[in-house]
């Protein structure tokens, strides 16, 4: 906006000036002035009195009022109505900026390209970290991630104090020892059975046992094999095998033999 320039006073009141488009308006449109053109047409003078409100803007030639026709200050800001000069009644240049009030106008009155952006200015202080918001509700779960390789193997701990002597355990096996009974020469008959035993020594517990036959001609069949057990000896200490022939001659064998595992207990 242009700098505004100095006026000299007249020693009257000032009163915010009026724009010329505004005041030329106004001027054909006043009431004030229209007296002072109803009597004109020559030398004759008006023998009639006019009444207030008598004259309206009716009555008025349109252009018949003229700048000069009004006394200085007649019209005034607070005489014209809100919106009641446009823009369309304001001939171009005919308000500058001396007839601009200081700080009346805003950016929504003026052009979209007439006031130019200017330079960004510079960066303001950090504003305060403001409150901490609610806490959100718990996402749902996503998926399982893929398994990852397998680290490097670690370093061997410290070995461990020594633990407390354990309990004494049960008693153990010990002079372990294989008592045969062997035969030689044996013969069985057609349809034949006969009973062999092996037995441990005193002291000893039976653990197992067997039978065998060497240089046997036809076939010698174990019909049974175990301890020999009774209700009068419910820890038994001989071994029992059974031989059959179910053959319709006589076997023989050159070694029959059946044998028992022994050994202490405890």
């Amino acid at each position: 906006m242009a700098p505004r320039r100095p006026r000299e006073s007249d020693g009257r009141d000032e009163r915010p000036r009026v724009p010329g488009r505004i005041l030329a308006e106004l001027r054909r449109h006043s009431v004030s002035g229209l007296a002072l053109f109803l009597v004109l047409g020559g030398s004759a003078y008006a023998a009639v009195t006019l009444g207030p409100g008598s004259v309206g803007s009716r009555e008025i030639a349109n252009h018949s009022v003229q700048t000069e026709d009004l006394a200085r200050h007649a019209v005034t800001m607070m005489k014209i109505e809100p919106n009641a000069v446009t823009a369309s009644r304001i001939a171009p240049d005919a308000v500058n900026s001396d007839d601009v009030e200081d700080g009346s106008l805003i950016a929504a009155d003026f052009h979209r390209g007439v006031l130019l952006q200017g330079p960004a200015g510079e960066r303001g202080p950090r504003g305060l970290t403001g409150l901490r918001g609610a806490k959100g509700e718990t996402g749902d779960q996503g998926p399982k991630g893929d398994t990852g390789d397998q680290g490097p193997k670690g370093d061997t701990g410290d070995q461990g104090p020594k633990g407390d002597t354990g309990d004494q355990g049960p008693p153990g096996v010990s002079n372990y020892q294989i008592v045969t009974n062997n035969l030689t020469n044996q013969s069985l008959a057609a349809g034949g059975e006969t009973i062999q035993t092996a037995s441990c020594p005193a002291g000893k517990r039976l653990l197992g046992g067997g039978g065998l036959v060497r240089g046997a001609s036809g076939r010698w069949l174990v019909g049974s094999s175990g301890p020999a057990s009774n209700t009068a000896d419910p820890d038994p200490t001989t071994w029992t095998v059974a031989w059959e022939n179910t053959s319709g001659s006589t076997i023989t064998a050159a070694n029959q033999e059946v044998y028992a595992i022994c050994a202490t207990v405890g």
